[in-house]
């Protein structure tokens, strides 16, 4: 937002209006607020159980309805692992006991789900 490219270039020989505008003050405010509102949103939906590390999403796996469960820590982005095991069929990489499990930023669709972001207690894996 702040390092938008608001300076004529030079085309050839012709010099050529900026791509952007300057932004007023307000609408700087206004994506600010939006980024910390999206920050606490993501901050909720990834907190896990102190204990585990982990907990349960409150929607199902989308192929084969199993729990999902998301596993966060402070220094590596949030992975979201579907309990059924093996037998899951979606559509995605399988972790070192053959379960599925969704990747940053591949899980992102899982975490955005409505209701998500206010799930409820979390639960061990």
């Amino acid at each position: 937002m702040l390092d938008e490219d608001t300076e004529p270039e030079l085309l050839g020989d012709a010099l050529v209006a900026a791509p952007f505008a300057p932004l007023p003050e307000w609408a700087l405010h206004e994506a600010a607020r939006v980024a910390r509102t999206c920050e606490q949103r993501v901050a909720r939906i990834v907190a896990a159980d102190a204990i585990t590390g982990s907990r349960t999403l409150p929607t199902p796996c989308p192929s084969c309805g199993g729990a999902l469960v998301i596993r966060a820590a402070p220094a590596d982005p949030p992975t979201v692992t579907c309990r059924t095991g093996e037998a899951c069929g979606a559509d995605t990489g399988r972790d070192a006991r053959g379960r599925r499990v969704w990747e940053w930023p591949a899980c992102l669709p899982l975490l955005l789900t409505p209701g998500a972001p206010d799930a409820g207690t979390p639960r061990a894996a």
